[in-house]
């Protein structure tokens, strides 16, 4: 190195692991602030001393080390990130806490780039010139050491990005489903506050339902959606809703075609929305005792669940009529096009399936 460059002791500061911090997101930030500390003093030694090679590899080194420890902040964050719940305020927090995180290792990567290029044009002036020192060498053969392990990794820095990203597209997602069911529920709601209070409730409990059912929060919020459409209002969507579930789950069929289904023959039979679970019993045993579908049940209840009510049959009797037909090859479209009457004759082979 050049005579009188003021770095002294510096070098021994400069060659300190990063693992040397402790492996938690604070010791990670701990790290990024020493390693900026340490660029911050060689910009006030670079000035004057603008093309010093070893004073411009070691910023690069200590770049490179601040860009390491600010990947390990990310990736620290971003495991707290995934346990949140999208629609908080939390998840909320912590995604503008990444978000200006992300911005933070922007800056750095860019700086970096600067040095690289600084570093390559001394380097090609001192080639030619045959002045670069063996300390030179040195820090260039780490820099090389450096990049290498920037590159390796690049994917990480990616898989984080791409991970937040997604996740705040689910949360922007989320707040506009939540933000229609509260429009859905205007009407039937008569103050702003107990809309507020009813809209965070219906999406704590979507959340609460697609940890424990497995099925996606846009799943249910769109079912919930079609429910009031259909007339129910937030207490009874809530009501409905875990029968609904667990029938899909118990029966295989897709939660949407079982909430249609169920909740359209609570309404052809007069029933309330706590019948749900009555409802949604009667349909999955009918379609793991028979061929007939929540699909087909609910097709050919669209026709013959009115004329059955007023005949006064039970759901019980009516979907078992169904799942009978469906049996002997007569089901979905074939089943509506048949006259009801024919469909009345069938009662009297329900019992002995009802005491199966």
């Amino acid at each position: 190195m050049a005579s009188g460059t003021p770095l002294g002791a510096m070098y021994i500061e400069l060659g300190l692991d990063v693992s040397k911090f402790n492996p938690t997101l604070n010791g990670a930030k701990n790290a990024v602030k020493y390693f900026q500390n340490n660029v911050r003093s060689l910009d006030s030694t670079l000035k004057g001393n603008e093309k010093n090679a070893g004073l411009l590899q070691a910023k690069y080194k200590t770049l490179g080390q601040a860009i390491d420890s600010q990947r390990k902040v990310l990736d620290e964050m971003k495991k707290s990130f995934d346990k949140l719940d999208p629609g908080t305020a939390n998840f909320d927090k912590a995604a503008a806490d990444i978000q200006r995180e992300n911005a933070k290792l922007a800056a750095m990567e860019n700086q970096l780039r600067g040095v690289e290029k600084a570093l390559k044009d001394v380097g090609r002036e001192n080639s030619w010139a045959g002045k670069m020192d063996k300390l030179g060498d040195t820090f260039n053969r780490g820099g090389e050491k450096l990049r290498a392990m920037g590159d390796a990794m690049k994917p990480v820095s990616t898989v984080l990005t791409a991970g937040f990203a997604l996740s705040t597209k689910k949360a922007i997602d989320f707040e506009s489903q939540m933000n229609t069911t509260k429009s859905l529920l205007a009407d039937t709601i008569p103050t702003a506050d107990e809309l507020n209070s009813t809209t965070q409730k219906l999406g704590e409990s979507s959340k609460g339902w697609a940890k424990q059912y497995g099925i996606s929060t846009s799943s249910i919020n769109e079912g919930m959606q079609e429910i009031i459409k259909k007339g129910f209002d937030a207490n009874q969507t809530i009501a409905a809703m875990p029968a609904i579930l667990d029938a899909a789950k118990a029966s295989g069929d897709d939660f949407n075609v079982v909430m249609n289904a169920s909740t359209n023959i609570l309404r052809q039979f007069g029933l309330e929305a706590k019948d749900t679970n009555r409802v949604t019993d009667s349909l999955t045993y009918v379609a793991n005792k028979t061929s007939a579908g929540f699909s087909d049940m609910g097709l050919a209840m669209e026709y013959i669940g009115p004329v059955a009510h007023s005949l006064g049959m039970s759901i019980e009797e009516t979907s078992a009529a169904i799942g009978l037909l469906s049996d002997n090859g007569i089901a979905g479209e074939r089943l509506v096009q048949l006259y009801v009457v024919r469909f009345l004759n069938c009662s009297s082979l329900l019992n002995p399936m009802l005491q199966q």
